[in-house]
């Protein structure tokens, strides 16, 4: 399909403002070497890592409310439920990306958090070399947990919403440790080296443990902004973060 009919698929605008977008040097896409390519033409497209670069929130915004460290090389920050980490739409009120580039323009995001997840983001300044990676989540899933489990699994991002997870030789390591069984719900923390959007909820969702609230992953107890999981700690390079907050709705 056109590339301005597949960005406005992904992020939710119209394919007139994805055509601007392209056209204003405004999109670009990871290649193979981990570069980012600017995009100026409508092309053929099949897919890819595309990112576009939006008009920034113009409005006030307290960073005590949202950074937890500023570690030189690494920034990390808070992101509550019902927030987006990057702008997708100019009408959108503020996300973490507006404060990164309003607050600390030489830093540059290298995590999101789905919209109703919680929990620790990292950004780095520019000309940094990201050497390792590490992410926690905790999250509370329907059934009783194994104790532990130790596997890799891929996901497959065919279609555009939901993605399915499977086990794969070179799939993403991921440590799964109960914390906690609770009737018939468990607390889980889950160790990962990095993520594929929805990997941790596609995941726990095909071992058949869906996250309370993910009805996108077949989980019960619907909370519209909300989903019973939590980023709790980010590793960029050895320096980490662990978010101290107690978060309003959160049950865990």
């Amino acid at each position: 399909m056109r590339l301005s009919a597949y960005l406005a698929q992904q992020f939710g605008i119209s394919r007139r403002f994805a055509k601007t977008l392209i056209h204003d040097g405004k999109v670009s896409v990871t290649n193979h070497a981990g570069f980012a390519d600017i995009i100026k033409a409508d092309i053929i497209t099949t897919g890819g890592d595309y990112k576009i670069d939006m008009p920034s929130f113009v409005g006030e915004y307290d960073i005590e409310d949202y950074l937890l460290q500023n570690a030189g090389a690494v920034l990390f920050l808070y992101k509550p439920a019902a927030m987006h980490s990057e702008r997708l739409n100019p009408a959108e009120p503020l996300c973490i990306s507006d404060i990164v580039a309003g607050s600390f323009p030489e830093y540059s995001l290298i995590s999101r958090l789905d919209y109703s997840v919680s929990g620790v983001l990292a950004a780095v300044r520019q000309g940094t070399v990201i050497e390792s990676q590490e992410k926690c989540y905790i999250a509370k899933v329907e059934g009783r947990f194994p104790a532990e489990l130790i596997q890799r699994w891929d996901v497959d991002a065919a279609k555009r919403r939901q993605v399915s997870a499977y086990q794969s030789n070179s799939g993403i390591l991921m440590h799964f440790s109960c914390l906690e069984v609770d009737n018939s719900q468990s607390l889980v923390e889950i160790i990962l080296e990095k993520a594929h959007r929805h990997q941790v909820r596609a995941t726990l969702a095909a071992l058949g443990h869906p996250i309370i609230g993910d009805t996108l992953y077949n989980g019960q107890n619907e909370a519209p902004e909300h989903i019973e999981l939590r980023c709790v700690r980010v590793m960029v390079n050895g320096i980490s973060n662990s978010s101290p907050l107690i978060i309003p709705n959160e049950s865990f």
